[in-house]
């Protein structure tokens, strides 16, 4: 059997001379695939020539309101990704023309080719928003499942990243006015995402690291409110300005007027969107930046909860950020301890707080020492007790794994899976003594065989 390599493969991917496309185009191209750029405006996609080897990367003209001219794009592609969308309408460039008419081309292109497919919509995507944009976004949606039942759907949050068209609209506002508006008094939640981890997130769809037929909301680390950015963006840009809360109402009268402008600042279907689609301000997943260096988290995520049985598709899953930075020594390493158990405590309530079925850390104490690792370990269980709260704990420390779990899964090597589950028979509360007992040190060395069984592949592949 001939495995095919990326160097044989073709990607076709419309709207890639985008914000988010020129990024999902390098990241292709890292990976040596062939690319297909299917863009109205072949001649305006020159920038992405650089991004990869000479002749790797080729535009085509494509108008997914044209279905021959998808189809034409999509042929003997392995890997449709669809990235088109507009934020305001004009002409035939409309909601429905575009996200919707548009996706549901792009999808039955994919399907009569034989190519799989990943389509990108966005937070909030919704048939009973009250938002053209939303609605449109949500039947495209509807309609690429239609389709193509296997597809991949991201949703993903507001960018930003170098030439985003959020932080730097207000940072360049902020050059030159003596104000920013604080539409709706600044207190409606975002959750901004690094551009390049949903790129990141994308590519990996391609590879075939996401589950078919999945919708994976795409998120950062962090939420903020509306005036918490603007305040950052001040601080980032070093310019002093008053923040003027907006109310609705009078936003909604200027956004009448301002949606005519040649690139509308705000249009009242955007106020429509920016009222109902982030009203939590929360997604499914967090993707923080220059944070991927394991995999999709998700994938893990998916990959646990379907052979153990946890619902996961569209799951609302959270990934605490709760790294802490310990001082060690004296009484300021008590200090240091105690302030990093309240970081600890703080971030873990703040994914809690959402509900969440399934709580993703990823190697939290990884980086401390075995006394205040201990410590932290204790913290968590307590915290953990109050919740009635799925918890995937990734780590590489296999006491650590005994200690906290009720069951330990050991994963094989790339491409993945579950190597086997190992259910962890100890009675709750557990005291950190238990770690000397011999049914520990008999679950010890049964993961240690495995992981090793594990390890030895990747040193001696084929036996």
């Amino acid at each position: 059997m001939t495995v095919q390599s990326n160097n044989d493969k073709l990607i076709t991917v419309f709207g890639g001379s985008g914000f988010l496309g020129r990024h999902l185009v390098r990241a292709l191209a890292k990976r040596h695939y062939r690319i297909r750029v299917a863009v109205r405006r072949p001649d305006l996609a020159g920038h992405l020539q650089p991004l990869g080897r000479v002749g790797q990367i080729h535009a085509v003209q494509a108008n997914v309101r044209y279905p021959q001219s998808v189809d034409a794009a999509a042929r003997d592609a392995d890997v449709v990704v669809n990235l088109v969308a507009i934020l305001f309408e004009r002409g035939r460039q409309s909601f429905e023309a575009v996200q919707h008419f548009g996706a549901e081309q792009v999808a039955l292109a994919a399907a009569a080719h034989g190519a799989r497919m990943v389509h990108v919509s966005a937070i909030g995507a919704d048939e009973n928003s009250p938002s053209e944009y939303a609605q449109a976004k949500a039947k495209g949606e509807a309609a690429v499942l239609a389709a193509m039942p296997g597809a991949t759907v991201f949703r993903p949050s507001i960018l930003f990243g170098p030439e985003d068209d959020f932080f730097n609209r207000f940072a360049a506002m902020a050059r030159f006015l003596p104000a920013l508006p604080l539409i709706g008094g600044g207190e409606t939640k975002f959750q901004p995402v690094f551009v390049g981890d949903v790129a990141e997130a994308i590519a990996r769809a391609v590879d075939g690291n996401a589950r078919a037929g999945t919708t994976y909301e795409l998120g950062g680390p962090e939420v903020r409110t509306f005036k918490q950015l603007m305040e950052y963006v001040l601080a980032t840009v070093e310019r002093k300005r008053l923040l003027v809360p907006l109310p609705f109402a009078l936003a909604k009268f200027q956004a009448m007027f301002l949606q005519y402008l040649p690139k509308p600042p705000l249009t009242p279907d955007q106020l429509s969107s920016y009222i109902a689609v982030n009203a939590d301000g929360t997604v499914s997943a967090f993707f923080g930046k220059m944070d991927m260096g394991q995999g999709l988290y998700v994938s893990i995520g998916q990959i646990v909860a379907e052979e153990l049985d946890v619902p996961f598709k569209a799951v609302r899953v959270f990934m605490a950020d709760t790294r802490t930075s310990v001082n060690q020594g004296g009484a300021s390493g008590s200090t240091g301890i105690q302030r990093g158990g309240m970081q600890m405590r703080a971030s873990l309530c703040r994914a809690l707080v959402h509900e969440p079925q399934l709580l993703m850390l990823d190697e939290p104490f990884g980086a401390l020492d075995a006394q205040t690792r201990s410590i932290m370990q204790d913290e968590l269980l307590k915290i953990w007790s109050k919740f009635n709260t799925t918890v995937v704990f990734v780590t590489h420390d296999i006491e650590e794994a005994i200690f906290l779990a009720d069951r330990v899964v050991v994963m094989k090597t790339l491409p993945g899976g579950i190597k086997r589950e190992v259910l962890i028979d100890l009675p709750r509360p557990r005291d950190p003594s238990i770690i000397k007992s011999d049914v520990f040190n008999d679950y010890r060395s049964e993961i240690f065989e495995l992981i090793r069984e594990e390890t030895l592949k990747v040193f001696h592949p084929g036996h």
